[in-house]
């Protein structure tokens, strides 16, 4: 799972800078010489663990939303997920508690600070990067840098710990029961990724209807989505024609995808847009279409990293495709006319 992911991997990094790089030991104290870089990384490194966690709770709390739970059930959720978000953001605070450290100096010259436990430390990403973000005012052979460092690190492994109950959560609310929430979180990635909000934003109130039951609003939100994602995507390669044909075979003559899958995609939205004539989906045809839909955007918006193509091959793609789409306007004019003059 993407955010699971992303959660492990910022957490094993943060780790990394306060124990492999020797900015802080806990069992042998804390070292002095440690530039102030690593720490801007840390608080960089500790921000986006904050975006990571901050989208797992609105991916959790949209679940519990969606779902009937009891009053019970309810109550629960409610307290679990009060002292999941506490324990996980913490607070920004001018009364963070720190640990006292005391100075200690070797013979060899090199100053080490070792510090005892007084207090209660305060766990929560914010009251890590508040307490980093203080340390970057002192220099290292201050007893208050030493007292910062030791007291974000206890900081930080208290929010590890909910972390993991997160991580838990997750894996059991979101993967298996609600893959529909897991896989839409994976393409928001995707497309915020790639600049395209408007297609999101239209998707997300696909999902949205079809969870509510409203089937027939969900099935146009998804033929809209089609043609956003389509125009943007072929607008990322300076193609700009109107409509979803003359996208589709732009980004097929380019070799984004091959002509099956543009025939496919032609279908898939003829289909899809039936129901813009006030025919109501039945709930097994809004489930295979929102189901289709997830299978061809989780293709085409991965392809957009891997495709690789030059400034020659966009103007041949793009002088084929106008030339095949005026050759089809004269064809259909001239069926326009001739079905004028039988009449």
């Amino acid at each position: 799972m993407v955010i699971t992911e992303s959660l492990d991997k910022l957490t094993t990094q943060i780790e990394a800078l306060f124990v492999k790089e020797g900015l802080v030991y806990p069992e042998w104290g804390i070292h002095s010489g440690k530039s102030n870089r690593t720490i801007r990384k840390m608080v960089s490194l500790c921000q986006d663990l904050y975006n990571q966690m901050e989208l797992g709770l609105e991916l959790l709390g949209a679940k519990v939303a969606w779902g009937e739970p009891t009053i019970e059930e309810r109550l629960t959720d409610y307290k679990f997920f009060t002292k999941l978000i506490t324990d996980l953001m913490g607070t920004y605070s001018g009364d963070l508690i720190c640990f006292k450290v005391e100075k200690k100096r070797y013979s060899s010259g090199n100053c080490k600070f070792e510090y005892k436990r007084f207090g209660k430390a305060t766990g929560g990403i914010r009251s890590v990067i508040q307490l980093l973000s203080e340390a970057l005012g002192y220099v290292t052979l201050e007893s208050a840098f030493a007292e910062l460092i030791a007291s974000s690190y206890n900081s930080f492994q208290m929010t590890v710990g909910a972390i993991a109950r997160l991580k838990s959560r997750l894996n059991w609310q979101v993967m298996y029961p609600d893959s529909l929430s897991k896989d839409s979180m994976h393409l928001r990635e995707l497309m915020q990724k790639n600049g395209f909000d408007d297609a999101w934003s239209e998707f997300q109130a696909g999902l949205d209807n079809y969870r509510q039951d409203h089937l027939l609003d969900s099935t146009n939100r998804i033929a809209n989505t089609t043609t956003l994602l389509l125009g943007a995507i072929a607008k990322k390669y300076r193609f700009k024609g109107g409509q979803l044909g003359a996208h589709t075979l732009f980004l097929e003559k380019l070799g984004f995808i091959h002509e099956r899958v543009r025939e496919m995609i032609s279908q898939f939205w003829g289909y899809l847009s039936k129901f813009r004539k006030g025919k109501e989906p039945s709930r097994n045809e809004a489930m295979l279409l929102l189901d289709l839909a997830f299978s061809i955007f989780g293709f085409l918006l991965p392809r957009i990293d891997e495709f690789k193509v030059d400034a020659d091959m966009i103007h041949e793609a793009r002088t084929v495709t106008n030339r095949i789409i005026k050759m089809r306007k004269e064809e259909e004019a001239r069926r326009t006319v001739l079905t004028d003059k039988k009449s």
